[in-house]
């Protein structure tokens, strides 16, 4: 995924495509759109992951998908931008060499905005590799009613037949399997013209359809998109593995199924060396109590300490080095079961305030880790903070990192977006020297010299 933009979503209006790097960080004042671009995010590729639509009906984009994960907004109504008076939502995406567009807009039925999906006015499909752009509309009143397939020297039209349908692909990639076989898709031959049109197209450019299918499925099936949210850190001596409403024991749960112990590579490469830089602790164990709940236990100065005696923000970094540790699993695993003909699935972390119950020098060191999993794992990271530390953890390490030629201002995998509530997000420009060319408006940012100037 290299970008992601929408029109009535939420507070945004309009919300121009913000691009993305490996580790990405959203900042701004309280109520500015940093957690709408993230639920955003979820709908938009739960809608492109899943099959959900029903026989002989135009696709539905819900609200309450399996990848849809929490972001609680549930209905039509909640969705749109509470500031425009349009009815439909557009969200916008470049995904590998495809831009996508998916609008949204009221259920049909009267009176059923509070329903938990809308109905899909059009998505289209542009690939930028072979220059054909796919078209679809749903909107029976709309004269471009059906498909329009654009190519670099004409375009062909073709009407809707929703008897042919596969409820074993994705929504979207199953209307362009009808383009090149009417019995394996949603679009089929509904009368002459479609038939000439239809015989036209595929005598052309039938294996580049194919070609677009394939690579089209394999470039939103590899993203997958896992989800930190913000969350408590109970000081607990034993975490009940049956407890679902807490995220610390749901997190150890799932680390010790992962059988990552201080001696496996990914916990010792990557969770005893973080918590040796964070809480200089050389190593950790895990106790399972009669299959009822989990001892955490950090070894500090040589002795045994309980997780719960280190304090919250112990409890916070091991959490996190733990849910990390467990997607880094899972995708190596997942990936090293797939045919080497497939392409590697590609997790993004969406990382919700993980500097909370942290010192300073703590947050700052979370920036580190960031990169560094991106650097040794391929995990990409969008990161909603409030921290200043975490971004001029970045602007030091931008700094460094092209002193030492590791890379170039071109490359850089740091993105900053500051959420400005009036003004909508912007991108942060670095210089070679780390420091930035365009300055954040006014916010926290400002805070601490505001007060120290006040001071003086």
């Amino acid at each position: 995924m290299k970008s992601i933009g929408f029109n009535n979503f939420r507070r945004f209006k309009e919300m121009k495509p913000i691009e993305f790097g490996g580790v990405n960080m959203f900042v701004g004042g309280n109520n500015a759109g940093k957690s709408t671009v993230v639920k955003g995010m979820l709908l938009l590729f739960d809608f492109l992951k899943n099959s959900r639509t029903s026989f002989n009906e135009n696709p539905k984009f819900r609200f309450d998908g399996p990848d849809s994960h929490d972001v609680n907004i549930d209905t039509f109504r909640r969705a749109l931008c509470w500031d425009t008076d349009e009815k439909e939502i557009t969200f916008t995406s470049v995904v590998d060499d495809f831009e996508i567009e998916v609008c949204i807009y009221s259920p049909k039925e009267a009176g059923k905005e509070d329903v938990a999906y809308a109905d899909v006015k059009y998505f289209k499909v542009y690939d930028r590799e072979s220059n054909i752009n796919l078209d679809f509309q749903f909107t029976e009143s709309n004269d471009n009613y059906g498909v329009t397939v654009t190519t670099p020297k004409r375009s062909y039209k073709i009407k809707h037949q929703k008897d042919f349908w596969s409820d074993s692909l994705p929504d979207v990639v199953s209307y362009i399997s009808g383009l090149t076989n009417p019995y394996y898709g949603s679009y089929g031959i509904v009368d002459k013209n479609d038939d000439e049109s239809r015989n036209d197209l595929m005598k052309s450019y039938d294996s580049q359809l194919h070609d677009i299918k394939d690579r089209f499925m394999k470039a939103i099936s590899k993203i997958q998109i896992e989800y930190i949210y913000s969350h408590d850190a109970g000081q607990r001596i034993l975490y009940n593995k049956k407890d679902e409403n807490d995220y610390v024991s749901k997190s150890i749960h799932e680390f010790y199924n992962q059988r990552i112990t201080s001696k496996s590579p990914i916990g010792k490469d990557f969770v005893c060396k973080w918590l040796l830089k964070f809480c200089d602790v050389s190593d950790y164990r895990i106790t399972n109590i009669q299959g009822e709940a989990y001892q955490f236990e950090l070894k500090k100065d040589g002795k045994w300490v309980n997780l719960a005696d280190m304090g919250r923000g112990a409890i916070q970094i091991v959490t996190l080095l733990v849910r990390i540790a467990s997607i880094i699993k899972k995708y190596d695993r997942d990936n090293s079961l797939r045919s080497i003909m497939d392409t590697p699935q590609v997790p993004i972390v969406l990382v919700e305030e993980p500097e909370q119950n942290m010192h300073p020098s703590w947050q700052s060191i979370l920036t580190e880790m960031f990169y560094d999993v991106y650097n040794s794992y391929g995990v990409r990271f969008i990161i909603e903070t409030h921290s200043e530390y975490l971004v001029r953890k970045s602007q030091v390490l931008v700094r460094e990192e092209i002193g030492e030629n590791k890379f170039s201002i071109e490359n850089n995998p740091f993105n900053v977006y500051f959420f400005d509530s009036k003004e909508g997000p912007y991108k942060m420009i670095y210089r070679e020297n780390g420091r930035f060319s365009n300055e954040f408006k006014t916010s926290f940012y400002k805070e601490a010299s505001n007060l120290a100037f006040k001071l003086f």
